[in-house]
């Protein structure tokens, strides 16, 4: 089964998560769901840039690898990520997830937070997670190095 998510992210994201980033904890309570996943597909860029209240997603299907915190999600799933000028995830001249962050075979660490169909963060126990929400414009993708893997992972011990 095919499921949709956004990603989660917070002002404390920055380009440094890339390279392993230091505030991990703050990170890992804001988000309901952590889960490791490989890039398996990146659906086409936007004509646009998000502006104004006017926000575009490129989508990026994953598999799931492991699930850290919260609900377990598994199989594939999509997550839409945010496209903002001059943030780390976009390309500098176009509308596009950056390559270097984002292509097949990439494994990230997804922060996700489930949303009900017409938007807003709430989710009833009974039916199946399907769409997730970005929290915020700021973000980078955290890719799941053996540094950030250990970094959450001690975050999650401490709660």
């Amino acid at each position: 089964m095919l499921s949709i998510y956004f990603l989660v992210a917070t002002n404390l994201l920055s380009t440094a998560v890339t390279q392993g980033h230091t505030n991990f904890p703050s990170l890992v309570d804001g988000a309901p769901i952590i889960a490791v996943g490989k890039i398996t597909e990146i659906g086409e860029p936007p004509a646009t840039w998000s502006a104004g209240g006017f926000v575009v997603a490129q989508k990026v299907k994953y598999k799931i690898l492991t699930v850290l915190k919260g609900e377990k999600v598994g199989g594939e799933i999509t997550v839409y990520h945010y496209l903002f000028k001059e943030t780390p995830n976009s390309e500098k001249e176009r509308s596009a997830l950056t390559p270097s962050l984002f292509a097949v075979g990439k494994d990230h660490i997804l922060f996700i937070s489930p949303i009900k169909s017409g938007g807003g963060p709430a989710h009833p126990s009974n039916t199946p997670l399907k769409e997730f929400a970005e929290i915020t414009s700021s973000q980078a993708a955290v890719l799941a190095s053996e540094d950030n893997l250990r970094e959450v992972r001690k975050a999650l011990s401490v709660r």
